[in-house]
């Protein structure tokens, strides 16, 4: 639903059998069934952790009857039909003449380059390399496989079940540069078991045992395959081959940035990471019908550990550079000049870990009274200890993270068509001092099922069931974050360090207190509407939404530099923040036979914000302010054409970004009137790169043992921008890939004379 804060995290929480997990961990295979809880109601009962919204999953078990075994295996083809498309040598040659020339300078290359380039004749001094071409593929192959075995006694009963997933990267290796393998590749292995124990006919015992082992590997040049994109971006074809005609490797330079994409990508060693999840959960249900009718109490409590495993093998071959200009001896044959000298392996690694430990106690109360009156309650305690050796050293963050909360929930309903909730949670948290630590949160939601009446089915009998439900709530948020997305703890303690200066030695505030800093809330109105028609064929959901979120976190930033703080500002409860909309699904079920059955179904979220408070210095217009507008609005200058000519230049606002503008070149507008384009010109846009609208469509046929499944997804309201190389052409004369878009002459603008 967007975004609602900008001062804590606004992840949403997942469950995984009641416990907090990584749903990109789990075997899709061992899901049963999954539901996402969006309103304050719903999610009352998860304190802190479900401010954000809650996804629970809930994880196959096994039944009572005859052993089970499952075995399932696929194969994805993924194809990229958008890959980047990169003018040729000789284009970006051409294009790289007519770039200095219309700015009055000396074009690059000769008309004798420019025709080794289209001819290919010395590929050694003139290449023509399509790097795209070299280290990308367009597709990949994927395949994973699964099996379970499942089955049990009226006493236990199991679930087992073991995934394995191979996924393929874009990158083309060089089997033949090294033996080891240097792809972006990803492994995943699961195994899970879950075991059901009736120990008598009211006790229920549960153990469920999870275990996660990831591998990837990734080049020497980096864990992120973000270098390899940006390497195939940044070197023009003309610079260097793949290899020069005498084997040797090339590098334009001694940087990073001046070697090939295809020497990062299969000759500088490779990093491999291997992760380890293990999570063990034991469950114990009692029902208490023998006290009352309708109670049961039940206790769960998990361990969980993650650790990792990094090791980084890095090396670099002799690389040698043949210069154009002076690159053939009197015989002809090639001069290199070394520009890389080799290095040989080296290896370092590294290694973390982190520890949960989760308890939960729940009373559970569900009575029908003369079958009209349906009541439930709950009340409902958790704690939750976290340590993780990232967090560094020292006496604040080496002391375990820990959360508890205590949540109650009401509900009635009469004949099951009027519907009334009520929840309240007292949650506590580390971040606030002792007589802020423990908010109260409270919700309350009702709903009308007209369905239940006689009338009503007799008069729409397609109607098979229709609910309308409100809800007002609010949630409170403690995950404080710093500018750079990290947590923040304790802020409500000042903390010294030692520091050094002309005048000596001494200790110094590394960080200012805020002893009144409290709750981030976030008060949630959502009113939804659910129905379905033709006997249960479709099925839609409707909810329009509102939140407002107060007291949220951020750095002081009015504080005069002469209160001493302008180093270490603290934080307070001073931004607000709005968002709205609407989301909604609609399905559609055919079942032709036994056999064979199709679905159809759509989703459609439109959720926008606006940003009420955010305190900030430098204002000087209106316009340059984040109130008011969407969170991280993208930012610019107003177009409004391109010069004419030398007297639209000088009829119009000087522009300080450059000096050497000219006829063809971007014209701004001068928002402020000042005579001058500068940043006090740039305005906010429309839209920022979390998208508005989001949609989606999808198709599900079943026959038999077959199934096929369409997806189709896109989103609309939504900027964002690319630049830098690759997108900037001719980047300091000397780097930056031109993109075929951007060759297109139906691109260019052409001088009238």
């Amino acid at each position: 639903r967007g975004m609602s804060t900008f001062g804590a995290s606004s992840s949403a929480l997942v469950l995984i059998d009641g416990i907090e997990g990584n749903i990109n961990d789990l075997d899709p295979a061992d899901i049963e069934s999954f539901s996402i809880l969006k309103d304050a109601s719903a999610t009352a009962v998860y304190g802190t952790r479900g401010a954000n919204g809650v996804v629970v999953v809930t994880t196959k078990r096994g039944k009572a009857g005859k052993l089970h075994v499952n075995f399932k295996t696929n194969a994805t083809y993924s194809y990229s039909p958008r890959m980047p498309e990169y003018a040729d040598a000789y284009q970006y040659a051409t294009l790289a003449n007519e770039a200095r020339s219309v700015r009055g300078d000396d074009p690059v290359y000769s008309a004798t380059e420019l025709e080794l380039f289209k001819t290919g004749l010395d590929p050694d001094l003139y290449p023509n390399v399509n790097w795209r071409d070299v280290i990308l593929k367009d597709h990949v192959i994927n395949n994973q496989h699964h099996l379970s075995i499942s089955g049990g006694g009226q006493s236990a009963r199991y679930y087992m079940g073991l995934g394995i997933l191979n996924s393929e990267a874009l990158f083309k290796q060089d089997k033949s540069a090294s033996k080891h393998d240097v792809n972006v590749n990803y492994h995943k292995y699961n195994f899970r078991t879950n075991i059901d124990a009736d120990l008598t006919k009211t006790t229920l015992l549960s153990l469920n045992l999870e275990a996660v082992i990831k591998t990837q590997n990734a080049p020497g040049t980096g864990s992120s395959n973000k270098y390899l994109w940006e390497s195939q971006a940044n070197l023009p074809p003309t610079v260097v081959p793949v290899r020069y005609s005498n084997g040797q490797l090339p590098a334009y330079g001694t940087n990073l940035e001046d070697k090939s994409p295809y020497v990062r990508l299969n000759y500088m060693g490779y990093t491999t990471n291997e992760t380890y999840s293990t999570k063990i959960n034991v469950g114990l249900s009692q029902d208490l019908g023998i006290i009352t009718e309708g109670l049961s109490v039940r206790g769960l409590f998990s361990f969980s550990m993650n650790g990792a495993h990094i090791v980084d093998r890095h090396m670099n071959p002799e690389q040698y550079y043949a210069d154009p200009k002076d690159g053939r001896y009197l015989d002809g044959s090639l001069k290199t000049v070394r520009t890389v000298n080799k290095e040989d392996m080296t290896a370092t690694q590294g290694s973390a870990s982190n520890r949960e430990l989760y308890f939960e106690a729940t009373a559970n109360y569900k009575r029908l009274f003369n079958q009209d009156h349906r009541v439930t309650g709950l009340a409902h305690f958790y704690r939750q200890e976290l340590t993780n050796v990232d967090w560094g050293n020292g006496v604040l963050v080496s002391i375990p993270k820990r959360y508890q909360a205590l949540s109650f929930r009401a509900t009635y309903s009469y004949k099951d068509t009027y519907l009334v909730e009520g929840n309240l949670g007292y949650t506590g948290s580390e971040n606030f001092n002792k007589e802020r630590r423990y908010g109260w949160f409270p919700s309350i939601s009702g709903g009308w099922v007209p369905t239940q009446y006689d009338w009503y089915r007799n008069l729409l009998p397609f109607n098979n069931f229709l609910k309308f439900r409100a809800s007002w709530g609010r949630v409170g948020n403690d995950r404080l974050k710093d500018e750079n997305g990290n947590d923040i703890r304790f802020p409500y303690l000042t903390t010294l360090g030692n520091v050094s200066s002309t005048w000596g030695t001494g200790l110094a505030e590394n960080r200012t207190g805020s002893m009144n800093l409290k709750w981030e809330v976030s008060t949630k109105t959502n009113f939804g509407i659910d129905a379905r028609f033709f006997d249960d064929k479709v099925d839609m959901t409707v909810d329009f939404f509102h939140t407002k979120t107060t007291d949220i976190f951020q750095r002081r930033a009015n504080i005069p530099d002469e209160g001493g703080l302008s180093n270490v500002l603290p934080y307070a409860n001073i931004g607000s923040m709005k968002s709205w909309g609407m989301d909604g699904t609609l399905a559609y079920t055919h079942t032709f036979n036994k056999d064979m059955a199709l679905t159809v179904r759509g989703n459609f979220t439109h959720a926008e914000n606006e940003v009420i408070y955010w305190e900030q210095s430098g204002v000087n217009y209106p316009y340059q302010s984040n109130s008011g507008v969407p969170y991280k609005v993208q930012r610019g200058l107003i177009a409004l054409g391109l010069f004419k000519d030398e007297d639209d230049i000088k009829s119009s606002p000087k522009q300080t970004f450059m000096d050497n503008y000219r006829p063809g070149d971007i014209k701004y507008k001068d928002v402020n009137g000042d005579g001058k384009i500068d940043k006090d010109d740039v305005v906010p846009l429309n839209y920022s790169a979390v998208p508005f609208i989001q949609y989606g469509f999808a198709l599900d046929w079943n026959y038999k043992a077959f199934r096929v499944s369409i997806l189709f997804e896109g989103v609309s309201k939504v900027q964002y921008f690319q630049g830098g190389r690759g997108f900037y052409p001719f980047l300091n004369e000397s780097r930056g890939n031109l993109l075929e878009m951007v060759a297109d002459r139906r691109n260019s603008w052409i001088a009238r004379e």
